[in-house]
């Protein structure tokens, strides 16, 4: 981290774990103003998220934005017409576009590997009590609607890096349910068949239940196959043509640790170059526009579009 004073920002007057010695500790945002800022990072509820990087945007201040952007659509136009009017970096942490294994599986795409891709496989679960231990999980932001809480926003990275390797998603056909007997006002399962723009069609399943965490993605193509094991720690690619499995590499060793550090020195390089960051706004709200097609869908009971790409084209 470069040298910095932190500023931090508490609604009860004293820090979290991890902040306890923050240069100056301020009970509310015209404070934290007052103080002089030159950069923010909003890790508050999803619900909050909106309104306080309109506030942080109109005083000049450049933003990294806790993932989800916000927990529905409402006010995302004028946060983006506000970036546009300032010149301000507005940055949202979906920090899986910094893990070494999920950037080689883009470049791997990118470069034909595996040829076409025709089919995908996302899936993430965890279990939701042992997320937080020192807390009850029932309290905690994840189990509260009204705090932007259940698995579809939570575990939201996986839908974020599905479009950053294959491309925005047209359309979805989405299921949320709520499997485990916790009395929780979310879902703690979800669901959902994506058609991407490009042709292939993928499936993702979030969930807060497996007792042993797992993440994988799995890309089939007309060549051979691609898959990334968390738990494994590796990148390995089947080729047709040699008809064998090869590891491309591994994040054993690797520190968890170093991709949000990866993560907050782009958005300073980002901040010092004036240029758009790698996790962009708009792919965020790209994210966003998944997730209320997916709530449609699991309410409609069929398949719906998602509209306003990024890329520039409606779903047809």
């Amino acid at each position: 981290m470069p040298k910095a004073e932190i500023v931090a920002l508490s609604s009860r007057g004293r820090t979290v774990s991890g902040l306890d010695d923050a240069d100056c500790v301020v009970t509310s945002l015209a404070e934290a103003l007052n103080y002089g800022v030159d950069a923010a990072i909003v890790a508050t509820p999803a619900t909050m998220h909106v309104p306080m990087c309109i506030e942080l945007l109109h005083a000049g201040i450049d933003v990294l934005v806790e993932k989800p952007l916000s927990h529905t659509l409402d006010g995302v136009t004028e946060l983006t017409r506000l970036v546009a009017q300032t010149g301000r970096m507005l940055m949202v942490g979906y920090t899986l576009r910094f893990h070494p294994l999920v950037r080689l599986l883009r470049d791997e795409i990118a470069a034909g590997s595996i040829g076409r891709v025709l089919s995908a496989r996302f899936e993430i679960g965890q279990y939701l009590p042992d997320w937080r231990p020192q807390i009850d999980f029932r309290e905690s932001v994840t189990a509260r609607p009204e705090l932007g809480g259940g698995a579809l926003l939570e575990l939201s990275h996986e839908i974020d890096y599905a479009q950053w390797i294959l491309g925005p998603i047209a359309r979805v056909q989405g299921h949320l349910s709520r499997q485990a007997d916790w009395n929780l006002a979310v879902e703690d399962c979800v669901d959902l068949v994506a058609e991407f723009e490009r042709g292939p069609i993928g499936t993702i399943h979030l969930d807060l239940l497996q007792r042993i965490a797992q993440r994988s993605c799995k890309l089939i193509g007309t060549d051979g196959t691609l898959e990334w094991d968390q738990q494994a720690q590796s990148v390995r690619r089947f080729l047709a043509a040699t008809k064998s499995w090869e590891v491309l590499a591994s994040s054993a060793g690797l520190d968890r640790n170093q991709m949000y550090l990866d993560e907050l020195h782009h958005f300073f390089a980002s901040i010092a170059t004036r240029r758009e960051s790698l996790n962009t706004l708009a792919g965020a709200v790209d994210t966003l526009r998944v997730i209320d097609a997916v709530r449609r869908s699991a309410a409609s009971g069929s398949r719906c579009n998602v509209t306003n790409n990024s890329s520039g084209k409606a779903a047809a």
